[in-house]
């Protein structure tokens, strides 16, 4: 029998290495930080939304594409503005693929909101199609 040592991040994330458990738990706290304008995660049920204000939304979007950039320093974005990037775009496409659990939930949260009317949603699906969604959660 061979004994094995996990190190367990706080989002449940596993890691052989304690250092690469710490630099995640640093990651997790700048994504955290990241989207703090958002507010908490709220339940928002199929034809919900909540509203946020544009420059919510915006930091937030902002914020967190200088995370990605930070943690995947190889993917340049120098044509786009942070403003500009869409969350269903290849920045997600990248996130979804790098196996980074509070990296990953925190882009999907963007993919629920609706760029246009900044309102947050259960799933892309209503933020795609919001007048699916017409009732408000506070």
């Amino acid at each position: 029998m061979k004994q094995i040592i996990v190190y367990v991040a706080s989002d449940g994330s596993r890691f052989d290495d304690p250092v690469k458990c710490d630099e995640y738990e640093v990651q997790c706290r700048l994504i955290s930080n990241a989207v703090a304008p958002l507010g908490v995660e709220r339940r928002i049920d199929s034809g919900e939304f909540f509203q946020h204000t544009r420059e919510a939304c915006m930091a937030a979007k902002v914020a967190l594409v200088g995370v990605f950039q930070a943690i995947y320093p190889t993917w340049d974005l120098k044509d786009c503005r942070p403003e500009d990037v869409h969350p269903l775009g290849v920045v997600g496409r990248v996130i979804s693929d790098g196996n980074h659990n509070a990296l990953n939930r925190a882009w999907n949260r963007l993919g629920c909101i609706n760029w246009e009317l900044f309102r947050e949603y259960g799933q892309p699906y209503f933020a795609n199609h919001p007048s699916e969604a017409t009732r408000e959660v506070k």
